[in-house]
């Protein structure tokens, strides 16, 4: 009899180590084989490379991962004004829809390793359901502040132009389907359904049609009468080609119109590269089509700054995007353009990743040169992308291994101190350590 109890006990045991084990389908680490002839870094062992990731993610999450006081059920966002940034307006805006975005694949990503990445996630997904942007319900207001409600509770609310930031929702999409594959849909949210609805207004709201075109934001077909202007403007740090291949496989109503979005993009990626970036490889932060109908930088202030045309901070996360794309799908299309990128920021920089600079212009025959900016230095936001794009090639074996180095360093002599930079470059920094430590894969 004691035996037989004892016996119990441990199919019992067994028993719960199985649903344990299968509640987190793809746990961290993946180590994904990317397509032939890519790389990884060469001076450590795989052990090493996922354990610097964990290492950083422990630091990202206890930095920047908040709760939103007083609600039930819990409600969590990324907080990206923990250092109280000056150019974050206003001054009380404690998130954004792109740092949720942000969050959310973290968080799947990081799945096994982190216990408790699902509940996380969860409460990041009632964040954003609880903040819907005022034209569709699906998408993500862009901006939240924290104010005090008349009775001096603190509580979250959304900016008053309380629209979408495309490359917010675009993230929120794919999370919600990398949620699926990690945890199926027998819980309280079905990330499936949720994610394909997203989608769905992705493609019904912010995509133009008749330009094939990925859009700035809802607002954009909303407020088209009075500023037409932007139904041709498009943003290249949203050429999010390995979410659009995603989506075209889990949204077949929209597969072929995905498909197209996906080699407009390719075309015109490539149009810039070859008539504008040639030596660098580089896309501006902005394009406009012109009057031949072809796409080309921006020229002077079209949305944010008067470096709209020029490789600045919109557009630092080019060769993370494409380079991503590369590194799953092996496009050849894009073989050149980082290889050519890779090449010259190598150049650009003597091979040391802590002088990349900050922004470069395109534009006026100045193709590479550097912004000046009022301070020294470079920024994680602009050095961790790179490390992306030199996973392309193993020409790029020695500068991706600087770049690993950099990224991983809390040293101003190797790198930049996770404690002295802000929340986007170091949320960058956490996406990128995943993808180039072997352990980014795509949603079925």
């Amino acid at each position: 009899m004691k035996c037989s109890s004892k016996l119990f006990l441990l199919l019992l045991l067994l028993l719960s180590l199985t649903v344990l084990a299968q509640s987190v389908m793809k746990p961290f680490p993946q180590h994904v084989e990317y397509a032939e002839g890519t790389i990884l870094p060469s001076k450590w062992a795989q052990s090493e490379l996922d354990a610097s990731v964990q290492a950083f993610y422990d630091r990202w999450k206890a930095t920047y991962l908040r709760t939103v006081p007083g609600v039930e059920p819990k409600q969590v966002y990324l907080d990206w004004n923990v250092k109280e940034s000056p150019w974050v307006e206003p001054v009380n805006s404690v998130t954004v829809s792109e740092a949720h975005g942000y969050g959310m694949m973290i968080l799947a990503y990081m799945a096994g390793y982190d216990e408790e990445s699902k509940e996380l996630f969860d409460a990041m997904y009632r964040f954003y359901r609880a903040h819907p942007s005022r034209f569709n319900d699906r998408l993500m207001a862009w901006q939240q502040l924290e104010v005090e409600d008349e009775e001096g509770k603190i509580v979250i609310i959304d900016t008053e132009d309380n629209d979408s930031a495309v490359d917010g929702d675009l993230d929120i999409g794919f999370a919600l389907l990398l949620a699926d594959n990690q945890w199926g849909n027998d819980g309280e949210i079905n990330y499936r359904s949720e994610g394909l609805a997203c989608i769905k207004q992705i493609m019904d709201a912010v995509v133009n049609p008749d330009e094939a075109i990925i859009l700035l934001g809802d607002w954009v077909k909303e407020k088209k009468e009075e500023m037409p202007q932007y139904c041709t403007v498009t943003r290249p740090s949203d050429f999010i080609l390995d979410h659009l291949n995603a989506f075209a496989v889990v949204d077949p109503e929209n597969s072929e119109a995905w498909q197209v979005v996906y080699d407009k993009i390719i075309s015109i990626s490539q149009y810039i590269y070859e008539n504008y970036t040639p030596k660098t490889g580089l896309l501006p932060d902005f394009l406009e089509r012109d009057e031949t109908g072809a796409y080309v930088p921006a020229e002077g202030t079209v949305l944010e700054t008067e470096h709209d045309g020029d490789y600045n901070w919109n557009a630092c996360r080019v060769p993370w995007r494409i380079g991503t794309e590369y590194l799953i799908s092996g496009n050849p299309e894009l073989r050149q353009q980082l290889k050519t990128m890779n090449s010259w920021i190598q150049e650009a920089t003597g091979s040391d990743p802590l002088n990349i600079n900050p922004g470069y212009y395109i534009l006026n025959e100045k193709e590479g040169t550097p912004i000046v900016r009022d301070w020294e230095g470079t920024d994680m936001s602009f050095v961790a992308p790179f490390a992306v794009s030199a996973c392309a090639s193993a020409e790029s074996q020695e500068w991706l291994d600087r770049l690993w180095t950099a990224m991983i360093s809390d040293s101003w002599d190797t790198g930049l101190p996770f404690e002295e930079v802000t929340y986007f470059p170091n949320t960058i920094r956490m996406i990128n350590l995943i993808i180039v430590s072997g352990n980014y894969w795509l949603p079925e």
